[in-house]
């Protein structure tokens, strides 16, 4: 009862009323399903509209996708099953340029349709609704002569009409243990009862509005009459320019992060101006807030606030009054790059680089990515903000668009590098980190250490045989923490006590591998017992217990040295500080990822801006690396030497931005079976690219040669983590320069592997353009 593609239909010019439907369900299903409409709600429904319709023996909602007059395909043996109801409101049928989004990024991203247009509506959307039915006029007149009851269709009735407000499936079934969905889908069909959904995220709105998640910053205060600095005027020129001639070229702002906010500040007034709306999207909430501070200081009620971290009747408002078009300027995470926001001018897209636009879980969109299609899909501006941009995004927008540089004023901070390798081996401060840190403190002033590296050690092994404790669900090292004396799974969050012997070998010795920031803090505190020490990491701050005073200590800034992961580099509270500790500057350089060099360069950037302008000012940066790129650059203050040397890196090797990835992955519980599957995939995706016919009417063509496409295709090979929360994970890796092309081809195979391999058992997964291969 359904189709696995389909082209739109042409009902909506038809004189004939729609008779069948189209519709997509939230379901990992690349294929929607025809549905008859009842004569009732022909002359309502749309395509965009959300409706409940039988799916297998339960009830779902979904969304029509085409209509038609006539079936697309044969008529099921038992017969057409009929949509029920029509969602919460007839008039919020979504808008075709957000549903040619969402077909885009199915497309894209090789995901279900499915899974890409509740992208689209506020949560809980799509959740069935609790259906009640009750007696329509013809059953309680009684039906004609002409239709035939069964006895349990008689009871049913005879039940309804004892009930004026409607019975759901489950109330009926406490009497009539033996009753299907079938039967009530049987009397619905003959008229003799209606479905009436209810809508219980609407009714207790009221109650609900402005209820937030626990610990999560939602609303900004205002700053009215705060004045504002002009942003570079040429600048502002090429913004206004594109947005006058609608020009879909982007362009790219590197800047300090106060400066970047200044232009989104300008670009929405010169939007608004133009009577378009504009939208914002950030990595994190407390940016979305910080920014949304700004804006509604300027235009009040006219801006909306949209992030995970509103209660789902809040968003739900949110969503609502952003449709409705009660909000011009709208600010959010990740997901809000899908907000209905209609008549759009610009869309901003601030930290542009940061791996937290990429959904982990399917579908793996990029939200960037999605910005700029929307962008030229509705012939808005795209405007990509960073301090330090991503060398992929770089590359594109010369290509393409126009790239500001506005750097900060050029740091003068002297930075010493210390070669680990001369050290006593196990060595977390050296002796220069620890003169610095005298000094510093005897002069009054603050120290940061920063290492993004939590916990006391990343793994614990035994000093007789080796053995080190790993997650029983997943294929990692445990980390340990000595305050607790807990092992903890990176990956999974299981805990377990730290042995007092060795599972293997009965050792009663232990060594500690690394360090992280709870080490840290205790070889701190031995050295510098009288110090004020605060640190801030997870760990930390993960209670309200623990993190309450020390968020009052960094706030008040009553200490003297402060240890931290990345929380740190964005509080306003670490700047100031005139030494900068790095134990360990290199530890991100060794994360199996081709990303890993760029995203060490920019932590360490980050970690600079903390002293940067402080009198006396100085870093000191500890590596047993001193000769790699990325430590060069910082070292020697030089953005092209990091530069050049990453892009001939990625050229030599054929990564981004000289190519395209996508990552194919098999996972389940039956590791044989997962390498039999992922063995299988290969082998399908090597044929197709082996010996693909060249495309053309050329002299190959017509001869049926065969050419190889530019398509490289790696492993299979264990993930790098090969076990995840008891499911292993078997990957292949796709290198092309033809993205179009290989997509094509990953979608056959998938479709290819799907009849020939049982996936009850499996999941396989597709992540088109990964930001993490770890």
């Amino acid at each position: 009862m359904g189709t696995d593609r389909f082209e739109p239909s042409t009902c909506a010019q038809s004189e004939f009323p729609p008779r069948f439907a189209e519709v997509v369900v939230p379901r990992r299903l690349h294929r929607s399903f025809t549905y008859s409409i009842p004569a009732s709600l022909q002359s309502v429904v749309r395509v965009g509209t959300t409706v409940t319709v039988p799916f297998g023996s339960t009830t779902v909602s979904g969304i029509i996708v085409d209509l038609a007059v006539h079936p697309r395909i044969p008529r099921p043996p038992k017969g057409w099953r009929a949509i029920l109801a029509v969602g919460h409101r007839e008039d919020d049928a979504l808008d075709p340029q957000l549903l040619s989004l969402a077909r885009w990024a199915a497309e894209y991203y090789l995901a279900p349709l499915g899974q890409c247009l509740p992208l689209l509506l506020p949560p809980r959307s799509l959740q069935p609704p609790q259906m009640k039915f009750v007696l329509a006029l013809e059953g309680r007149t009684g039906p004609g002569g002409h239709v035939s009851l069964n006895g349990l269709e008689t009871e049913v009735l005879a039940r309804l009409k004892k009930s004026k407000r409607g019975r759901t499936l489950s109330m009926l079934k406490r009497s009539l243990p033996y009753l299907t969905q079938d039967t009530l889908l049987s009397l619905l069909n003959r008229g003799l009862v209606k479905a009436v959904a209810t809508d219980p995220v609407n009714q207790s709105m009221t109650q609900a509005l402005g209820e937030t998640k626990p610990g999560v910053q939602l609303a900004w205060q205002g700053k009215a009459g705060k004045p504002v600095a002009a942003a570079p005027e040429p600048l502002l020129r090429d913004i206004q320019e594109s947005v006058i001639r609608r020009c879909r070229m982007p362009i790219l702002v590197e800047a300090e992060e106060q400066v970047r906010t200044l232009v989104m500040v300008a670009a929405a007034r010169m939007v608004l101006e133009t009577n378009r709306r504009c939208l914002f999207i950030t990595p994190e909430i407390r940016r979305a807030c910080a920014i949304g501070d700004t804006l509604a200081a300027h235009w009040g009620a006219r801006v909306a606030l949209l992030h995970s971290g509103l209660s789902p009747a809040a968003r739900v408002s949110t969503w609502q009054r952003i449709r409705s078009g009660r909000a011009d300027v709208v600010i959010g995470t990740r997901s809000a790059v899908f907000a209905p926001l209609l008549n759009l001018g610009l869309i901003g897209v601030e930290e542009e680089e940061s791996p937290s636009y990429k959904e982990e879980r399917e579908p793996h969109y990029h939200a960037r990515e999605v910005a700029w299609h929307r962008c030229e899909q509705e012939q808005a501006v795209l405007l990509l903000a960073s301090g330090h941009a991503s060398l992929e995004t770089q590359e594109k927008v010369r290509l393409k668009g126009s790239l500001w540089s506005l750097p900060a004023e050029p740091s003068n901070v002297p930075i010493e590098v210390v070669d680990l390798a001369q050290s006593p081996f196990g060595s977390v401060l050296s002796g220069a980190l620890l003169e610095g840190m005298r000094r510093t403190l005897d002069a009054g002033q603050r120290v940061v250490l920063y290492v993004n590296r939590r916990g006391y050690a990343p793994s614990l092994t035994c000093g007789a045989c080796g053995n080190a404790p790993s997650c029983t669900r997943c294929s990692v090292p445990l980390m340990f923490s000595r305050q607790d004396r807990l092992l903890t799974c990176r990956y999974c969050g299981g805990r377990t006590a730290a042995p007092d012997r060795c599972l293997v070998c009965s050792g009663t010795e232990f060594r500690l591998i690394g360090f992280g920031t709870e080490r840290l803090e205790e070889e701190v505190r031995s050295q510098f017992p009288s110090a004020r020490i605060l640190r801030r990491d997870r760990d930390e701050v993960g209670s309200r217990s623990k993190g309450m005073p020390s968020w009052e200590a960094m706030g008040t800034r009553s200490w003297d040295i402060l240890i931290g992961t990345r929380l740190v580099l964005h509080e306003p509270a670490a700047q100031g500080s005139v030494l900068l500790g790095l134990p360990l500057a290199d530890a991100g350089l060794h994360v199996p990822d081709f990303r890993a060099a760029e995203r060490t360069y920019h932590s360490l950037l980050d970690a600079m801006a903390l002293v940067e302008g402080q009198t006396g000012a100085r870093a000191i940066l500890q590596t047993f690396l001193p000769h790699h790129h990325v430590i060069r650059a910082i070292a020697e203050g030089r953005r092209d030497l990091f530069t050049n040397a990453e892009l001939e890196l990625r050229k030599a090797l054929g990564y981004p931005p000289f190519a395209s990835l996508i990552v194919l992955q098999v996972s389940g519980g039956d590791e044989p079976a997962v390498h039999r599957a992922i063995e299988q995939w290969a082998t399908l995706f090597r044929k197709e690219v082996g010996l693909r016919e060249e495309p053309g009417s050329g002299h190959a063509a017509r001869s049926g040669s065969r050419v190889r496409l530019p398509i490289d295709v790696l492993g299979p090979v264990p993930a790098p983590v090969a076990r995840l929360r008891g499911q292993y994970r078997w990957r292949l890796l796709v290198k092309t320069t033809e993205g179009a092309e290989a997509r094509e081809l990953v979608r056959r195979t998938l479709e290819d592997l799907s009849r020939l391999v049982r996936r009850r058992t499996l999941k396989f997964e597709v992540d088109v353009d990964p930001v993490d291969l770890g």
